[in-house]
C-alpha cells in the first residue's frame, strides 16, 4: 500500500507530464507553421515521450519534476527584483516626478506656518442602528 505523500508527488508528475506534452505540442504546432521540421519533430517525439509517462508510469517523471521546479524557484529569485526594480524605476518613479514638478502634495508635508498638522474633519452623526446590520 502506497503512502499519501508518494501519491500526491505521483499525481503532481502526472500533472507535469502532461502539462509538458501539452506545451511540447504547441511548439510543435508553432515550429510547423514557420517551417522548421527538426524542431517540430523533437518536439513531437519528447511530447508522445513524456505524455506516454505521464499516463503509464508517472512516478518516472518524479525526479524530473523536482529539476524544472527548481530552476522555475532559481528563475523567480532572479527575476522578481528585475521586474519590481523595473516597474520602479520606469513607472512609479516618474509618475511621482511629475506629480512633484506641478506641486502634488499628496501627505500634506511642505512646511507652513500652522502650529500642527493635525486636520480637523467633519463627520456626520452615526446612527446606532445601522451598527446592527452592517450587510
Amino acid at each position: 500500500m502506497k503512502n499519501s505523500q508518494s501519491s500526491s508527488t505521483t499525481a503532481s508528475a502526472r500533472k507535469f507530464g502532461v502539462v509538458m506534452a501539452l506545451a511540447l505540442a504547441a511548439f510543435a504546432v508553432l515550429s510547423h507553421l514557420r517551417a522548421h521540421p527538426p524542431a517540430r519533430d523533437i518536439s513531437l517525439v519528447l511530447m508522445l515521450l513524456l505524455g506516454g509517462l505521464a499516463l503509464v508510469r508517472p512516478a518516472v517523471l518524479i525526479p524530473l519534476e523536482r529539476i524544472w521546479m527548481k530552476v522555475g524557484d532559481l528563475m523567480g529569485r532572479v527575476m522578481q527584483p528585475i521586474v519590481l526594480g523595473f516597474i520602479y524605476f520606469v513607472l512609479i518613479t516618474p509618475v511621482a516626478f511629475v506629480g512633484r514638478l506641478f506641486g502634488r502634495d499628496p501627505l500634506h508635508m511642505k512646511r507652513s506656518d500652522k502650529a500642527s498638522h493635525w486636520i480637523v474633519r467633519e463627520t456626520p452623526a452615526i446612527d446606532p442602528e445601522s451598527f446592527k446590520h452592517p450587510y
